[in-house]
């Protein structure tokens, strides 16, 4: 994670935890479009196992709590302006989940099950209240809806608070402790209210005994386990008997506590546990203790920051409390990781770069992104120039593309030659799903830097604009996504029709849109199930592909003019009028000519594609619209005029001129007193009358 103190207070995800929380959302929309046991499930849950894995090589679980417009992952405040994230935590703050917790070891089937109750819960089949959510895993963990564990609320704290010897949880741990500082045979009630200054006094007068001491963490362990399943102020006043006591003790003791034997790895576990659930001042004067029981120092100048961050964030105002709080953690959480990465006997300097490079969110102190926050792209600029690459530089990219300067991005490294080592591993990182998922999920999208970094990208971000088209609600957005995708070219096919199958109506209208306008269909894929979708506009689309097969045109036609939707006879007819009308569609087209529900300019329409069909009925059908029959021929009359009736004249005069039947229609309109009767009339082989173009001049050069 990087933090630029200049940058009004902004915490930038590292890139492990953005791709996990991309690989989740794009995993719960596929397992809400889609069945279950739909071809593309598998993978989603494969990129978040994968995910998971990375991120479990720092940290043994995940926290991810939700606020109505926006989450916490691992007490980081996501962007509230993130169009996707915000709505995952809208719907999950509606379902009743305040928080969700992944421990590590979580497999396939426990994570389909997550994704599946996911995608199935709804806030109106919930019952009110905030019961446990019934459903839980053994390695996600799943809690109810309670303001308490969200960093983001400010909480009215009550100063006066003590212990609620009532409250079991409480009552127990505490008397585990003063039992272990007074003495086995205090009575519980004497427990309860034994005072925290009386216990760190009995610690201090105790002969040092490793036995005991190691009795004291114990029960201080048993604290932070039972703090990190409940509310903040639930726990706030056990806090604060913890940071009386601790405060009473004297430096040397709290050394000796903290010692440990020596053992670093079971130190840094302690302490990490108490930064995120202790007190700030607890939390501090433990890290002290620490350090100075492995030798480790701390400059007087970081203490008293320490020393502000914690006093902001237990008696600040209540807009700065909550940010104090989590700066506060967050540094003396990566203190504590750089003691362990650098001086952990054992650790080789090269298996300490493996260590950082490996794991984004390890970010120190001295980075140069912390340092010089505000110029990420003077710190690219220098890599370049220098042809040297560390962390910092990779750290610069991610926060480039956070605040949206990837325009600038491109054009650093669009134009580097391409045997260029450093500029080769800086196009890697920039030019990434990571960074794709962050514009499409900006407001507004820059849809020209888009483009560009599509261009470059390739096709290894066909999934993620497929999923962003799939979750786009506007209708503009939808159409520059299809443009978008459907530049990529041929490759998208097979991606495209593998999501088509079980996906919502809307969706397989899009992509049936999009492989229409492809070369050639993808071998394999079927179009029957489009052709039988219940919704009118997934068959249409489906009817636009199966026109361009030629061995089933005839079927495509004569399903189409058959259709009970406009639009989709619309189609039909006017594929039959560019490409020719097969004779077996005749009986079809002559049956919508005839029918009242189509609008005189589709009958028209209509008319002009049957009437080249040499086909007896195509003529029967142009007589029938052009001519009332009469037994006398003195009384045979042309019908009236209508955009149909002129088209069949037309093409009466056209295709059907020689045809003795035509020729008493033919005759009629050429007497007739309307002059675009008497022009639709005229065979197109013999132009007569005025109506005919005169001859151009001979001009004699």
């Amino acid at each position: 994670m990087s933090y630029s103190p200049v940058a009004a207070g902004r915490v930038v995800l590292s890139r492990e935890l953005s791709d996990f929380l991309m690989d989740l959302l794009g995993a719960h929309q596929r397992f809400t479009m889609y069945p279950e046991g739909h071809p593309l499930l598998e993978p989603a849950v494969r990129n978040v196992l994968r995910r998971l894995e990375v991120l479990f090589i720092e940290r043994e679980t995940i926290s991810l709590g939700v606020a109505p417009n926006q989450l916490l992952i691992s007490g980081i405040p996501t962007d509230p302006n993130h169009v996707v994230l915000r709505d995952l935590a809208s719907r999950l703050h509606e379902s009743n989940i305040g928080a969700v917790k992944f421990y590590e070891g979580v497999t396939a089937a426990e994570m389909v099950a997550f994704l599946r109750v996911l995608s199935a819960r709804r806030a109106a089949e919930e019952a009110p209240g905030h019961d446990e959510p019934p459903t839980q895993w053994p390695h996600i963990r799943l809690f109810p809806l309670n303001y308490d564990h969200l960093a983001l609320i400010d909480e009215e704290r009550d100063p006066d608070a003590e212990a609620d010897a009532g409250d079991s949880w409480a009552a127990r741990l505490w008397l585990t402790l003063a039992r272990t500082a007074l003495g086995d045979g205090l009575s519980e009630e004497e427990a309860v209210k034994a005072d925290p200054v009386a216990l760190a006094r009995a610690i201090e007068l105790r002969p040092p005994d490793p036995d005991h001491d190691e009795r004291i963490l114990q029960s201080l362990t048993e604290f932070t386990d039972a703090f990190r399943g409940r509310g903040r102020a639930e726990a706030l006043a056990l806090q604060r008997q913890l940071s009386r006591m601790v405060g009473a003790l004297k430096g040397a003791t709290r050394e000796r506590l903290l010692s440990m034997g020596g053992d670093l790895a079971r130190q840094k576990r302690f302490l990490f546990d108490v930064s995120q659930v202790m007190s700030a001042d607890v939390v501090l004067s433990l890290v002290e203790a620490a350090a100075s029981a492995q030798g480790r120092s701390i400059s007087p100048t970081l203490l008293r920051l320490f020393g502000k961050l914690a006093s902001h964030a237990q008696k600040g105002p209540a807009a700065l409390r909550t940010r104090a709080d989590l700066v506060f953690r967050q540094r003396i959480k990566q203190m504590i990781e750089g003691w362990s990465l650098d001086e952990s006997p054992g650790v080789s300097p090269e298996y300490a770069l493996t260590l950082e490079r490996a794991s984004g969110s390890q970010q120190r102190i001295d980075d140069p992104v912390f340092v010089y926050g505000t110029e990420p792209e003077r710190l690219i600029r220098m890599s370049l120039e220098l042809g040297v690459l560390e962390a910092g530089t990779r750290r610069a990219v991610d926060l480039m593309v956070e605040r949206g300067q990837v325009a600038a991005l491109l054009d650093l490294l669009e134009d580097l030659r391409s045997d260029d080592p450093v500029g080769a591993d800086l196009r890697r990182m920039a030019f990434s799903p990571f960074t794709v998922n962050r514009l499409l999920n900006s407001e507004p999208v820059d849809w020209d830097v888009l483009v560009r970094l599509v261009h470059v990208t390739g096709d290894s971000v066909v999934g993620i604009l497929l999923d962003a088209l799939a979750a786009a609600k506007d209708r503009k957005v939808r159409a520059k996504l299809l443009d978008i995708v459907g530049g990529m070219g041929p490759a998208i096919g097979p991606e495209v029709a593998a999501r088509i199958p079980g996906a919502p109506w809307f969706v397989q209208r899009n992509l049936l849109k999009l492989l229409g306008a492809l070369p050639e269909v993808p071998g394999g894929f079927s179009i029957d199930d489009c052709l039988a979708h219940p919704d009118p506009r997934v068959r249409h689309e489906g009817l636009k592909i199966l026109l361009r097969d030629p061995g089933k045109r005839e079927e495509a036609l004569h399903r189409a003019i058959s259709a009970p939707d406009l639009p989709t006879v619309r189609l039909g007819v006017q594929a039959a009028l560019e490409g020719g009308c097969p004779p077996g569609v005749v009986p079809a087209l002559v049956t919508r000519i005839g029918s009242s529900d189509v609008d005189p300019s589709l009958r028209a329409a209509a008319v002009r594609a049957l009437a080249p069909v040499e086909d007896p009925r195509a003529l029967a059908c142009l007589l029938k619209l052009t001519l009332i029959r009469s037994p006398i021929p003195f009384f045979r009359r042309l019908t009236q005029k209508s955009p149909e009736m002129l088209a069949a004249l037309n093409g009466i005069a056209a295709h059907w001129m020689y045809a003795p039947e035509a020729q008493a229609v033919l005759a009629l309109a050429a007497k007739h007193k309307d002059f675009e009767i008497r022009k639709a009339g005229i065979p197109h082989a013999q132009p007569t009358g005025h109506e005919a173009r005169p001859a151009l001049p001979r001009v004699i050069m």
